[in-house]
């Protein structure tokens, strides 16, 4: 399974960013050809020292990286990660990877 994970930093406004993201964030990326599924964190983003440097984490998921890639270059996969960067007031890491289960 190939992953897209967005660790979004604390928002300038977080009832605008949790609005946001329900109400338009998620149903853009939802659109993203080959999407499997989303998650959210919920709650704190702790790290092992406490808390962490992030108000949230959405994790895409795609059954292969072939998919990944081929979901963003859609003109759905550009609007969802042009999407991202406005809703990421507080700054936005993304990583990209391949995962198998261990």
């Amino acid at each position: 399974m190939a992953k897209l994970i967005s660790l979004y930093n604390h928002p300038t406004d977080e009832a605008a960013f949790e609005k946001y993201l329900q109400e338009t964030h998620l149903a853009i990326a939802r659109k993203i050809p080959g999407l499997r599924f989303v998650e959210i964190s919920r709650g704190p983003v702790m790290t092992a020292e406490g808390p962490g440097p992030y108000h949230l984490v959405l994790i895409l998921n795609f059954d292969s990286m072939e998919d990944l890639h081929a979901g963003l270059n859609t003109p759905e996969g550009s609007a969802a990660a042009a999407d991202a960067a406005a809703l990421g007031t507080g700054g936005v890491t993304v990583l990209v990877f391949d995962s198998q289960q261990v």
